[in-house]
């Protein structure tokens, strides 16, 4: 299942997170915000002028590091991204988040891996 799709820029950098949440709560009354450009329709429906800035790392990232990095920013996705030109980022790999992080956990068997 896919929860959020992220918004790139016309150089492939993430600039946003479009995700369910954001259209929870459509009406009658503002449908027609679906037809703006994303991340118009994301500004309109944060009441901003700008989007919160997106937390990238690359695949080589450590996985420890990475759940540190949700928790100390706050957020719930993290995006992985490869490397691109120059250090670049680009191609979007995966998305992490504390959904996935909490149903891996609450599937481990501590008991098979304790000795």
């Amino acid at each position: 299942m896919v929860a959020a799709e992220p918004v790139l820029d016309a150089k492939g950098e993430i600039v946003a997170t479009l995700s369910a949440s954001d259209i929870r709560g459509m009406t009658k009354e503002n449908m027609k915000d679906l037809m703006l450009p994303v991340v118009d329709f994301l500004k309109k429906r944060s009441g901003t002028d700008s989007l919160r800035k997106q937390e990238v790392v690359s695949t080589n990232f450590p996985l420890g590091k990475a759940i540190n990095k949700l928790l100390d920013a706050g957020i719930h996705r993290l995006w992985i991204v490869g490397e691109g030109e120059a250090g670049v980022s680009k191609n979007v790999a995966a998305v992490m988040s504390f959904t996935d992080i909490i149903r891996k956990v609450s599937k481990f068997n501590i008991s098979r891996h304790h000795k």
